[in-house]
């Protein structure tokens, strides 16, 4: 708790440390210093990107599955010229955790919740840049979660996730196609390989324009675009 109040300019007296420490952004929501995430109804089932494809906009439930499998090191090149001005996000880390997450299934027959085991994760909570909320300043957040001890993937997917909320993009860290279609390392690993494979017929068309092109630039003076004079 003193880590926190004295972040935003408050003393503790001593011996009033909770059994637990506070939240930063708790604290900032408790001023309304903090602007609300804009989110869709508490009972709407959250967008599941291993079934459904991706359509733009894309719901933030998506928006974040999508950066929570995305290649880090992708992710982190796109959060990093945002970073460094190719966007509006400098964050001030508001929480950064380690720890695991209880895996709970429902049994196949009984579907009472089940714990199969735990799963370690790093969490983090990125506090930008003061926008206005409501008539007045605010500070914005971003969350990144990342499985393992991975804290310079869990900032990176927050500052993205921060950057993608930009209501008029103006970097391509702040275009949530952009980001979202640019981001998934089978899928861009798996695209550029397949230029291994043979591609004879588009080579052969190109191949033909450009003779052609070159012929009748050499016969007639013609333009080897469109054929002008």
């Amino acid at each position: 708790r003193r880590r926190a109040e004295s972040m935003l300019g408050r003393s503790v007296p001593a011996g009033s440390l909770p059994d637990t420490f506070p939240k930063v952004v708790d604290l900032l929501r408790q001023e309304n210093l903090l602007a609300e995430q804009t989110a869709g109804s508490p009972i709407e089932e959250p967008f599941d990107v291993t079934r459904q494809a991706l359509s733009f906009p894309a719901p933030r439930s998506a928006a974040l599955q999508a950066l929570c499998r995305a290649e880090t090191g992708g992710m982190l090149a796109l959060a990093y010229s945002n970073m460094r001005g190719y966007g509006v996000v400098h964050p001030t880390v508001g929480e950064l955790r380690v720890g695991t997450l209880d895996l709970v299934v429902p049994h196949p027959l009984t579907r009472k919740p089940e714990k199969l085991g735990e799963v370690l994760v790093t969490e983090a909570e990125i506090i930008a840049h003061a926008e206005a909320g409501n008539g007045k300043p605010q500070f914005s957040l971003g969350y990144g979660l990342s499985f393992g001890h991975n804290e310079t993937r869990a900032i990176a997917m927050a500052v993205l996730d921060r950057a993608m909320q930009s209501e008029a993009p103006a970097s391509p860290s702040e275009d949530q196609e952009f980001v979202l279609q640019h981001i998934d390392g089978i899928e861009s690993m798996g695209f550029c390989n397949h230029y291994k494979l043979p591609h004879y017929v588009t080579f052969q068309s190109a191949l033909d324009r450009i003779r052609k092109a070159r012929q009748a630039h050499e016969t007639a003076g013609m333009d080897p675009v469109d054929g002008s004079q």
